[in-house]
């Protein structure tokens, strides 16, 4: 997964988006979702339900270069 096309200066993109930057369909970026691959930060309404996810590329960021540096 290529992430260098996607702004350093924004920490969370909605998920089309995201999909959209870096080339899959909304549906393959679910599933890694769903799988853990992908983090994401949930935004929830005041009765604890799930609202909308964005995906987190800070962390992201972090997994990628921390298994950058262990090849």
């Amino acid at each position: 997964m290529d992430i260098s096309g996607v702004s350093n200066q924004v920490p969370l993109m909605d998920r089309s988006k995201f999909a959209e930057e870096i080339g899959i369909s909304l549906g393959s970026l679910n599933e890694m979702i769903r799988k853990g691959y992908v983090p994401v930060i949930r935004l929830k309404n005041q009765h604890g339900r799930t609202k909308r996810s964005l995906v987190n590329l800070a962390a992201l960021r972090v997994t990628c270069l921390a298994e950058e540096g262990e090849s």
